[in-house]
């Protein structure tokens, strides 16, 4: 257990916290779910404190997120109390649920720049589910292209220049394990990037745009 690398001179409670962390550092959501189900136990009790206990509803919020979990987040939110929303950990939480259910992509990534503590480890799980719907969204909706940069920012990636657009969407090789990668992940959806040329010609670069018909036969391989 994760639990063993905390100092054992430590209070329960702080030790407990300590392995969850690190269990999210780790990626390893098995450990993480049976140490802060633990620590969510401790909490019930009368007699321990409440450190960090906000901390820990927001990461479980996320964890039902991620598990498609509705019973279990339904009575997490419904044994909140009032104190318990106005945490600013819990508020963004509750924020991210709303944006999952309605698929407000936008909203999503802006609240994912935003994650405080370790949430990122788990919100990163979700923002690649809501990155998969919001492509097939956006490039069933524009058609016969779609500006490369406009879907860029609509999956919340930095913007790009028309370079490594064109490495990306040409099918490049990137061995980045960034999962913020724009050029990563262009390749592994199968986005196929051309250029516009220029109207007046020059050393414009043109514009660098996605072919939707092309890029929803190469997702749909993808995902086949």
């Amino acid at each position: 257990l994760l639990l063993a690398a905390a100092p054992p001179a430590h209070p329960l409670g702080i030790r407990l916290r300590a392995a969850a962390r690190l269990a999210l550092e780790e990626d390893d959501m098995g450990e993480f779910y049976k140490i802060q189900s633990y620590l969510m136990g401790l909490y019930k009790e009368p007699d321990n404190p409440r450190d960090c206990m906000t901390e820990f509803i927001a990461y479980r919020i996320f964890y039902w997120i991620i598990n498609n979990n509705t019973a279990e987040l339904s009575k997490e939110i419904g044994a909140m109390t009032a104190e318990h929303k106005k945490d600013p950990a819990v508020r963004h939480a509750l924020r991210v649920h709303e944006t999952v259910e309605l698929c407000d992509y936008r909203s999503f990534f802006g609240l994912y720049r935003e994650t405080p503590n370790q949430g990122k480890c788990l919100m990163k799980v979700i923002k690649h589910r809501i990155r998969a719907r919001a492509l097939r969204v956006i490039l069933r909706a524009y058609k016969p292209t779609v500006p490369v940069q406009f879907l860029q920012r609509q999956l919340g990636y930095k913007v790009e220049d028309v370079d490594s657009l064109l490495r990306a969407g040409n099918g490049e090789e990137d061995d980045s394990d960034d999962s913020d990668d724009w050029e990563g992940y262009a390749t592994q959806s199968g986005i196929v990037v051309t250029v516009e040329a220029p109207a007046g010609g020059g050393g414009d670069p043109g514009t660098a745009l996605v072919d939707v018909k092309a890029s929803l036969d190469a997702l749909s391989l993808t995902n086949a």
